[in-house]
């Protein structure tokens, strides 16, 4: 069972497409277009809103929400090339080209602190508070980044090894 089905008691009805799918999604103000405007445009589907059940769709450097969506034809579902020019995420919806990427906020967990030791003179660390000092904060924050660039070197170190196995196997 999903969770949708363990917490309403019943299977979702609405309509969804595989995160990535590229789709069409209805222009909201369609009133304003003229007869021979197009009413839809091709994006990549990301989500559903949990409150409004709306589509969460990406065009470049924007993420919106869309009443309206339509699936394409299975051929036509998946273009690698809007997927990559995707910029915004659903936390930073609206992206200029030049403004760098950002992670997904990251949770100092009971787990990290058990994992990394807790901070000295954090409430939050220690349990009296469910707030972390700035102190605290920012050793997290470079504690998280330094995760992330080893695992950028990780996955780096086994694209080429997976290069190196591919191109002895074709030889």
């Amino acid at each position: 069972r999903t969770g949708y089905e363990r917490l309403k008691g019943r299977a979702y009805g609405g309509r969804v497409a595989i995160f990535g799918e590229s789709v069409w999604h209805c222009v909201p103000d369609a009133s304003s277009l003229t007869s021979l405007s197009e009413r839809w445009t091709t994006c990549t589907w990301l989500g559903k809103a949990y409150k409004s059940d709306e589509h969460i769709v990406g065009i470049g450097n924007e993420v919106k929400l869309a009443r309206s969506v339509r699936r394409k034809e299975p051929k036509k579902r998946w273009n690698r090339k809007a997927v990559e020019k995707l910029l915004a995420t659903p936390w930073q919806p609206r992206l200029e080209v030049t403004t760098p990427a950002q992670r997904a906020p990251r949770y100092i967990t009971k787990g990290v602190i058990e994992k990394y030791q807790p901070t000295k003179e954090c409430p939050g660390c220690i349990g009296l508070s469910d707030r972390h000092t700035d102190t605290c904060r920012a050793r997290f924050n470079r504690i998280f980044e330094q995760e992330a660039k080893n695992d950028g070197e990780a996955a780096a170190a086994e694209a080429s090894v997976d290069a190196a196995a591919a191109a002895n196997r074709e030889e």
